[in-house]
């Protein structure tokens, strides 16, 4: 076959991985291959073949065959680097990234380049991005933002720089530049937005709090449609800007479900619909004017833009009947009502969250459960029932209580919390219900933490209530472990701060 045929036949196979198409593409390139096995571009293909299939691992063998063949190929090693992080190997990821850019800025780059200038820029500073944000979320934000900011003194405003550079500045408690920064996040492609005009038209986006005036006269507040598009955890903490919200405008908001009842029983002032997973929006019927929206995540370059506009003072309220029902669970525990009550959580995250580093296995544990505590499980996923029931049976005894009916209910999850006299949390969602309620918590941080945690070291500004213990090395959860025992038998009387809540409601 001639050879512009065979190039036809490669360029028509790499248009079939663009449409998803993998079983043309997968043909085409094994022909090409048993004609030419040296082409580096067909592996090249053939990761991208891989990826597309999510088979990450084949991705990265294929990628690294490319690069035997042609070693300054620097588009692979951005793709490779990519896979990687998809696998979790953070290392290899820093590496790839790290070549690409040595590649892109070498003067034998830039010659061939010469005549495509823009284009050469546009590698560089997405490969600059890339690598910067391999260290967000890693306990090395400074690094994250000077490798970030030279992409961006390349391509000022790219989305993905920006909304990084932004992660690393709040990870750092840099509040005014973090916010500015997460804001981009909302020109990404997978950016989740809603729209109240359509098919009409498209709803704006609520600029922030300033006077609405005509001719010089106020006009009233603008209606704000707020809604949810983050996880449960993110959404009550970003709840805590509501309030200040509802005084610059007439806020309706839509909230994951499981929130609903207890966010309309904690912000009289504010319209709420349990909707933000719907596609169609059957309210709206409801509302004849609404004049802007805004993603709850983005009110915080409004209203926190440095620690001292973070107030820490509960907002939420729970359900008289909902704290009834959990303490009449506990009553069941200890009778006389004499032990402190404490909730524990050993897990959180998703693979994209940093999943691994927010787990400590129940047996790190044990110097916390000692027999003077009623120890309770807070842990929501799916097997959390099994992992309580074959971690009692190894200890000879139930050290853990676990109730799956209360922790599927957030609501009951909340009048639980309510009655606790402590907390005791890796980073996820509970923390952010139990300091939003007020409750005395504990949060055992990993050194490689999100930004919500708080900047490392410190506590999180989020909530008066709310502690932070955090790892001397990462994946070393000893330390931290046992600081918390030596907090519970050193100053086991701060514990009778919450308790006698239980006897209280009865």
């Amino acid at each position: 076959m001639a050879y512009e045929n065979l190039r036809e036949m490669a360029v028509e196979a790499f248009y079939h991985i663009e449409k998803k198409e993998f079983h043309k593409a997968e043909k085409k390139l094994t022909y090409l291959l048993d004609l030419n096995p040296k082409a580096h571009i067909l592996y090249y293909y053939l990761g991208c073949l891989y990826y597309g299939k999510k088979q990450y691992a084949f991705a990265t063998m294929a990628y690294e065959k490319a690069l035997e063949l042609q070693p300054n190929f620097d588009e692979c090693l951005n793709n490779m680097a990519s896979a990687y992080r998809i696998l979790g190997d953070i290392e290899a990821c820093v590496i790839c990234f790290t070549r690409a850019v040595e590649i892109a800025s070498s003067p034998a780059y830039l010659a061939k380049c010469e005549n495509d200038k823009a284009r050469a820029d546009k590698n560089l500073a997405e490969y600059w991005a890339n690598l910067g944000s391999c260290y967000v979320g890693r306990g090395n934000p400074k690094q994250a933002i000077e490798h970030l900011q030279k992409s961006i003194d390349i391509l000022p405003g790219t989305p993905n720089a920006m909304w990084n550079i932004g992660l690393a500045y709040l990870e750092s408690g840099v509040y005014d530049k973090g916010f500015e920064g997460y804001s981009y996040n909302l020109l990404q492609k997978e950016a989740k937005t809603r729209n109240y005009h359509a098919p009409h038209g498209t709803t704006p986006a609520w600029g922030g709090p300033r006077p609405h005036t005509v001719a010089g006269v106020a006009l009233s507040k603008p209606t704000v449609v707020v809604y949810g598009e983050q996880g449960i955890g993110d959404e009550i903490m970003f709840a805590s800007m509501l309030n200040e919200i509802a005084q610059d405008a007439n806020v309706i908001m839509e909230t994951h479900p499981r929130l609903l009842e207890m966010f309309r029983g904690s912000f009289k002032n504010i319209t709420f619909y349990g909707t933000r997973k719907a596609i169609e929006i059957s309210w709206l019927k409801n509302h004849k004017q609404i004049d802007f929206q805004i993603p709850i995540s983005q009110l915080g370059q409004f209203y926190r833009k440095s620690k001292d506009a973070f107030p820490g003072a509960p907002y939420l309220n729970v359900a008289q009947k909902y704290i009834d029902k959990a303490a009449d669970r506990l009553v069941t525990l200890d009778v006389k009502g004499r032990k402190p009550k404490i909730g524990i959580s050993w897990k959180g995250g998703v693979g994209s969250t940093n999943k691994p580093t927010r787990s400590i296995p129940l047996t790190e544990l044990l110097p916390i459960f000692q027999d003077q505590y009623d120890i309770i499980s807070l842990q929501y996923h799916c097997n959390a029932r099994a992992e309580v029931d074959a971690f009692n049976e190894s200890q000879g005894r139930d050290v853990i209580t676990h109730w799956q009916d209360i922790v599927d209910d957030y609501d009951l999850t909340a009048g639980l919390l309510f009655n606790l006299d402590l907390v005791i949390s890796v980073p996820q969602s509970v923390i952010h219900l139990a300091g939003a309620l007020g409750v005395r918590t504990i949060q055992m941080c990993p050194k490689e933490a999100l930004w919500q945690v708080g900047p490392y070291g410190e506590d999180a500004p989020w909530y008066k209530s709310v502690t932070n213990r955090w790892q001397l090395e990462g994946g070393n959860w000893s330390t931290v472990v046992a600081d918390v025992a030596m907090e519970l038998e050193h100053k086991g009387n701060l514990l009778n701060a919450n308790h006698g809540r239980i006897s209280e409601t009865k």
